[in-house]
C-alpha cells in the first residue's frame, strides 16, 4: 500500500490536489498501521500476564483502534446495588426528612 502510493508521487504534480489526497493518505496508512501495532502490543503483554483471553485480530479495515480499557468492576458493583434509599424506603422527591415541620 505505502509503495504504490510513493510511487504515484513522482508522477503527480506537487501542487496538485491529488498529490496533497495522496500524501494525506500515507500520513493516514502510517498511523493506521502504527495504531495496530500498538494494541497488537498490548494484547500480547497481557496475555504473558494472563489477564486477558485471547480475541482474534481486528480487520485491518475496521480503523486499527486499540480496543477501548476494560470497565473498572469498582463501578459495575455499586451499580448492582438497590436504588433504595439506605432506609430501605425508596426515596420519594428531594426532600429529607429532618425538614418537616
Amino acid at each position: 500500500q505505502r509503495l504504490k502510493l510513493g510511487g504515484l508521487l513522482q508522477y503527480l504534480d506537487p501542487s496538485s490536489t491529488q498529490y496533497q489526497m495522496v500524501v494525506k493518505e500515507i500520513q493516514i496508512n502510517d498511523l493506521r498501521q502504527r495504531a495496530v501495532r500498538r494494541a497488537e502490543r498490548r494484547r500480547l503483554q497481557k496475555l504473558e500476564e494472563g489477564t486477558e483471553q485471547p480475541i482474534g485480530r481486528p480487520e485491518e479495515g475496521s480503523g486499527g483502534l486499540p480496543p477501548p480499557p476494560p470497565v473498572p468492576t469498582a463501578t459495575t458493583a455499586k451499580a448492582t446495588t438497590s436504588p433504595k434509599h439506605a432506609s430501605g424506603s425508596p426515596r420519594k422527591g428531594y426532600r429529607s426528612p429532618r425538614s418537616k415541620k
